[in-house]
């Protein structure tokens, strides 16, 4: 979610709130606060947070005001919020001084612009293809609230697959060829690439080709060697095909 003080501001926003509206779609239980920024500021909030509440220290560019941040999930009214409240250090309250402000009137180098951004997932069993529809709501300290654009994205819910053709069970040589194929549902995003994975004699599973957009490639073996392999699908919405519990493929050369 961005925001912007616009350069035709006559003084610096010393409160920004930022609410999101969450849809039926989307699961609250799944918000993650990820990334808080102004002024050419970044928080960037420990991983797996649904919420983040500090007090920090700000550099002379913002007059070394500190900075309340509180971000969090709103369960009972399915909404993401986040509170940023400029502080003055000499007082532990708000600037009385209406020229001091986190996000100052907006500039060529872009002083007057911010963000926020948190991950969220869909609720069960949404069907491929569910339109995902979002906005925000942003406010300057008293001013009216500001909505953002309506986004709108359709959802992948189908997982890709691959599969390695068979080898045999045996090879007197150590190089031979791997072949495989895979698809994405036909309503989804789109196959994005195939990984190919191998063992050697029970070893972890090691990668040997990531994304690839081919379908064969040539692999060397060594000599006394009993390899595994198994493939693993992407689809261009980040669906990953999980791995198999018996390897596609086995070989002993």
């Amino acid at each position: 979610i961005n925001f912007e003080n616009l350069a035709s501001a006559t003084a610096p926003a010393q409160r920004i709130f930022v609410t999101d509206q969450l849809p039926l779609t989307l699961d609250p239980r799944t918000v993650r606060i990820k990334e808080i920024g102004f002024k050419q500021q970044q928080i960037i909030v420990p991983d797996n947070q649904a919420s983040y509440q500090a007090r920090l220290q700000l550099g002379e560019d913002l007059n070394n005001l500190q900075v309340d941040v509180l971000a969090g999930l709103d369960l009972v009214n399915r909404r993401v919020f986040w509170s940023l409240q400029a502080i003055d250090p000499a007082t532990g309250e708000e600037p009385l001084d209406p020229t001091l402000g986190l996000l100052p009137p907006n500039n060529s180098n872009r002083d007057g612009e911010g963000y926020v951004t948190f991950t969220i997932e869909p609720t069960a069993a949404q069907p491929t293809r569910t339109d995902l529809v979002n906005n925000a709501t942003i406010v300057f300290d008293t001013n009216e609230a500001i909505i953002t654009n309506t986004v709108s994205n359709l959802l992948d819910s189908g997982i890709p697959t691959s599969q390695l053709a068979p080898l045999p069970p045996t090879s007197t040589v150590p190089i031979f060829d791997l072949s495989w194929a895979g698809t994405d549902d036909a309503t989804g995003s789109g196959l994005k690439g195939i990984d190919v994975l191998y063992s050697d004699d029970g070893s972890t599973y090691s990668p040997f080709v990531l994304n690839s957009q081919a379908n064969n490639i040539e692999f060397a073996g060594k000599w006394g060697k009993l390899y595994r392999f198994h493939t693993r699908a992407r689809d261009n919405a980040g669906n990953i095909e999980a791995a198999p519990i018996i390897p596609d493929a086995t070989i002993q050369v």
